[in-house]
């Protein structure tokens, strides 16, 4: 991805390789979600899912706003693996 804020301009500019990776909402959500039970960042699920609603999307959306995609070398869409969430 390529920041278009500063001071962040400037080091997307020395980067090597800048990937955007794209994620659909829910299951955004629902990795965050476990990332922070596992972490202990959150005690409950509703803990988590406040933290969720409040900061990390709020953020992502920044840095989508923020972002020149047409700069970044690679794009990639993430997808759910469902035989990946079984385990």
């Amino acid at each position: 991805m390529h920041l278009t804020v500063h001071p962040w301009e400037q080091a997307t500019e020395i980067l090597d390789e800048r990937w955007f990776i794209t994620v659909e909402r829910d299951i955004a959500k629902d990795r965050v979600i476990q990332r922070h039970l596992a972490a202990g960042i959150a005690k409950t699920e509703q803990e988590a899912a406040n933290r969720f609603e409040k900061n990390d999307w709020p953020n992502g959306e920044y840095l989508l706003k923020h972002s020149n995609v047409e700069r970044a070398h690679r794009v990639i869409h993430s997808v759910q693996d469902e035989d990946m969430s079984e385990k």
